[in-house]
């Protein structure tokens, strides 16, 4: 097996992106989305993202894109431009090997450089390993919102967390 790599994503990696996002819509709480998005809505997505210049990067394994990272901004208020929203999503196929703190390790670093002060995730209350992973990296616990949104005929209870920078 070869070493994965993490770099910025291109157009190329579309599909994989959207790939893995549809299946993490399907089969986990960790996007409060009920039904995938179209291609146009994906499209949307993934354009605005570069267009206003927020990084989205790809981790390879074996030369096959298996996960995407990312930050927006938090809110839309101008009082929050210092602070974003990250997300980490890896492919079935590959969770467990490590991939997804490599990509929060390295979107720690690229939030940092570019001179945000607070980094927040908001993490599905039953995600347990993406938790643990954030507490590694330095994220406290802020705060839980009981039953703030229901997917799979259940409701869920949203942990945000923070890092400052």
């Amino acid at each position: 097996m070869k070493t994965a790599e993490i770099r910025r994503a291109h157009e190329v990696d579309y599909s994989s992106i959207t790939a893995i996002r549809n299946d993490v819509i399907i089969k986990t709480t960790a996007i409060y989305e009920d039904e995938v998005p179209t291609s146009d809505e994906m499209k949307k997505w993934y354009d605005w993202r570069i267009d206003n210049g927020f990084p989205l990067f790809v981790v390879e394994l074996d030369d096959k894109v298996v996960g995407f990272c990312g930050y927006a901004p938090f809110r839309g208020a101008t009082g929050y431009k210092s602070t974003v929203e990250l997300f980490v999503h890896v492919a079935e196929i590959a969770r467990g090997r490590g991939l997804g703190t490599m990509m929060l390790e390295y979107i720690l670093h690229d939030a940092k450089q570019k001179g945000y002060h607070a980094i927040v995730g908001a993490i599905d209350a039953t995600n347990k390993p993406s938790i643990d992973m954030h507490k590694k990296q330095g994220f406290e616990l802020v705060g839980t919102m009981p039953q703030i949104a229901r997917k799979f005929d259940r409701w869920l209870d949203l942990c945000l967390m923070q890092k400052l920078l």
